[in-house]
């Protein structure tokens, strides 16, 4: 089973979801259902922001679907405006910081029970900026998911868990499927 991690509500995730694979294969967690999301989906509402609310999603469903042997995380929603620097809010940074926050409590939550199988696949997803100038609270969080990531896979790599990031374009994130599945 493949568990879809949104930490926002889009037509994105709900395409990324269907190309993941068919209603019996991809779980979906996020706060609310994402526009779109094909009828007879599955999904858990929950707050990912809330560690004991995301650990709980994870025992859930696995007891309710089966082992989650694959997790596609993408923590933060596409980016729709850019600032520069002396014009960035603390409400704006703090929404982007929390999509690594999004990202440390799914992979954790999935870790121990794929290290006790010892078989797992995580993938971050993360936004690419072409131009950077005017996206640095982006930027700046997609740089430490990756290093997030690079760090996980040389933890959890010997216990048969693979962890990869892959950036994408705004607009692209349905691609994600095509490399999760070459990852595994």
């Amino acid at each position: 089973m493949i568990v879809l991690v949104a930490a926002a509500a889009s037509e994105e995730v709900s395409q990324l979801a269907d190309e993941l694979g068919g209603p019996e294969r991809v779980v979906l967690l996020a706060p609310q259902p994402p526009p779109g999301l094909t009828p007879g989906k599955l999904m858990i509402e929950v707050d990912l922001l809330s560690a004991v609310g995301t650990s709980e999603a994870w025992r859930l469903l696995e007891e309710m679907h089966g082992p989650a042997d694959e997790l596609v995380i993408v923590p933060a929603p596409a980016p729709t405006s850019s600032a520069r620097m002396p014009e960035i809010s603390d409400a704006l940074w703090s929404s982007a910081v929390a999509g690594l926050t999004v990202a440390m409590h799914t992979a954790r939550a999935a870790a121990g029970p794929m290290v006790t199988r010892r078989r797992g696949r995580i993938t971050f997803v993360t936004w690419r900026a072409d131009d950077p100038s005017g996206q640095v609270p982006l930027v700046t969080v997609s740089g430490a998911i990756n290093q997030l990531a690079r760090a996980l896979a040389a933890e959890l790599g010997a216990a048969g868990v693979t962890v990869n990031a892959v950036s994408v374009a705004p607009g692209r994130l349905a691609s994600v499927a095509r490399f999760a599945r070459f990852l595994g």
